[in-house]
């Protein structure tokens, strides 16, 4: 699943395929952020199904987004300090 790519910015998290021209498999939207508060809360969002096959990859899918969404975080936190 290396052709699996999440795309973070500030509006929208989007798992792509990049072997499919970066279909859109599932993605989070709308995120509700009023006045947060702290890091460890949750933060309401909108999860989309875009592609009927990202509901059966499940876990493996969730594994590979969750991997790349701690080091796109983890880099973004470093470039944040380094300022």
């Amino acid at each position: 699943m290396k052709h699996i790519v999440l795309i973070m910015n500030d509006k929208q998290w989007i798992v792509v395929d990049q072997r499919q021209n970066d279909m859109p498999l599932v993605g989070w939207t709308f995120f509700q952020n009023p006045g947060l508060e702290c890091l460890h809360t949750p933060v309401e969002c909108t999860f989309n199904y875009y592609h009927f096959m990202a509901h059966y990859m499940g876990e493996e899918l969730k594994e590979r987004v969750l991997r790349q969404m701690k080091v796109a975080l983890e880099t973004l936190l470093q470039s944040c300090a380094k300022t």
